[in-house]
């Protein structure tokens, strides 16, 4: 019985540290290095901004709809995606104001992406 359990508790280890490595395709988080999880855009208008990423030059401002956006500066994120800020403003209500993160999927789509980590927006369009 004594030989037994050091096997026993060797097994149980080995299977621990392998179990905790695992990759959970079915989740959409990007803990454990998963696929980020994507933000539905909140308009038709926005639907068009994600489709205008590949065009938006960093620092440029152009409208869509309703909304202006300003694209920042493309970069490498942790997850392995290249991701870029958006800043969008409503057209004459630069009050309605937000900041959104988009990264490129697997399928080379830009998707919105949640914000991890605040980034500092710029001041809202005068």
């Amino acid at each position: 019985m004594t030989r037994i359990l050091p096997v026993l508790m060797t097994a149980f280890v080995s299977l621990l540290i392998c179990s905790c490595g695992a990759h959970h395709s079915g989740s959409n988080s990007s803990v454990g290095g998963g696929t980020p999880a994507s933000e539905k855009p909140l308009s038709t208008d926005e639907m068009r901004i994600l489709a205008l990423a590949d065009t938006l030059k960093d620092g440029a401002e152009k409208s869509s709809g309703q909304l202006k956006v300003t694209a920042g500066s493309a970069y490498h994120a942790a997850s392995g995606r290249v991701c870029r800020p958006l800043d969008i403003a409503v057209e004459n209500e630069p009050s309605r104001f937000q900041r959104r993160l988009t990264c490129l999927d697997d399928k080379a789509k830009w998707r919105f992406v949640p914000l991890v980590q605040e980034i500092a927006p710029k001041e809202p369009p005068q």
